[in-house]
Order: structure tokens, then sequence, then C-alpha cells
């Protein structure tokens, strides 16, 4: 959502920084408030942006089930599924189910980003909620 967020690290050069809560930026060093603004706020202001990438530590999942992509011109949404969330509690890590429902509902067509290109997911399998870090496309039809 839009507004004041807490950028926190374990060490001031960490290229694991992420937002987190007013309870969580506490164990961290490492801390800064920066403005955020929602995806919706973002799209909204700037109809014309009909692409994403999305690599947000694992907040990937809540900011993109924070809008219907189908009432925005995306076309295309590169994201990160994998680790789980850095400073996250354990009861917020999302599931590649989650991702694969979400698209399926739009009627979206998902692929797995490889060094051997685009391998098409059809359907869901438990073989996909390994925590390999790996991005994959979604492609509106």
């Amino acid at each position: 959502k839009s507004g004041w967020a807490h950028l926190c690290s374990d060490a001031k050069t960490s290229s694991t920084s992420s937002i987190s809560s007013e309870i969580e930026h506490r164990k961290h060093k490492f801390c800064e408030t920066v403005k955020v603004k929602s995806l919706k706020a973002i799209l909204d202001k700037n109809p014309r942006i009909n692409s994403i990438k999305m690599d947000i530590e694992g907040s990937e999942f809540s900011v993109l089930n924070s809008i219907n992509v189908n009432k925005t011109n995306l076309k295309l949404i590169q994201f990160e599924f994998g680790n789980p969330p850095i400073f996250r509690n354990i009861s917020f890590i999302n599931y590649f189910q989650n991702f694969y429902d979400y698209f399926a509902n739009y009627n979206w067509k998902l692929f797995r980003m490889t060094s051997r290109g685009l391998i098409e997911v059809t359907e869901y399998s438990c073989d996909l909620e390994n925590r390999l870090p790996s991005n994959y496309l979604a492609i509106r039809l």
C-alpha cells in the first residue's frame, strides 16, 4: 500500500534489503524510512504501463494480489518465486499454487524462465513448490 515503510537490512552493504513492519525492523541494525507506492497507484497514474518485473524479496504475491490484472493494461508480468521472505515471519510465506491459481483465474499463461528458454506451466504440481529462486513470466492471452 502507499505510504511510508521501513527498509531494513542486516548490513549497510547488504543486497538483501527488504521492507519490513514496525516490529520486524527493530531486529535489524540498518533501517530507514522510505516512501512507497502501491502497484495500483502506480498503474492508475501511468495507465500505459503494459509490463512489470517484480523481485521484491517474497512480497510478490501480496503485491500482485492487490490488483485485478485484467483491469489494467498489463500484458506481461515477470516475477521471482523461490527463497522464503527474508525478514518475514514464516506464516507469511506464499506457495507457488497461489501464483498458479491467481493467473489461471485471470486466464493468463504462465512460464518458467530457464537458460534453455521458456517452459510453460500448464498445470499445478507440488514439484513447483521448490524454494530454489526461479523467474516466471505471466502473459495475458
